[in-house]
């Protein structure tokens, strides 16, 4: 999977910095400060969301609307009834997880009604 392919390549693995030795330290003190951001932009991940929110190392799932949108054949539809569908898929699972939500707000009242339901980085405007 591609989020555990990703999660590898940001964390003090012993693939890298075993061979490292002198980086040792240094790998550990930045995964202490390194947030680990997915993007949630495909209807694989949707389907996948349980999986991929529970991927070790993985700190935030963005939900890219309009992104999303374009990978259902809805380009330019974020509102459109199955991208909505989508997106509300995406959320439920990401807030089954540990996992901390965010996404696109289109507006204040947008942002007010996420931040409600539990997302914690928001981007105001469009993806």
């Amino acid at each position: 999977m591609e989020v555990q392919s990703a999660m590898s390549a940001t964390t003090d693995s012993p693939n890298r910095l075993d061979r490292l030795k002198d980086l040792r330290s240094a790998g550990r003190a930045a995964n202490k400060e390194v947030l680990a951001i997915i993007t949630i932009e495909h209807p694989d991940a949707v389907r996948a969301i349980d999986q991929v929110a529970s991927t070790p190392g993985v700190d935030l799932a963005f939900i890219g609307p309009g992104d999303l949108a374009t990978s259902l054949g809805r380009h330019g539809e974020p509102d459109h009834p199955e991208v909505q569908a989508a997106i509300a898929q995406a959320e439920a699972g990401i807030l089954r997880s540990r996992v901390l939500p965010g996404g696109v707000a289109r507006s204040a009242e947008h942002a007010n009604g996420m931040i409600e339901r539990g997302y914690r980085a928001l981007v105001l405007g469009f993806d």
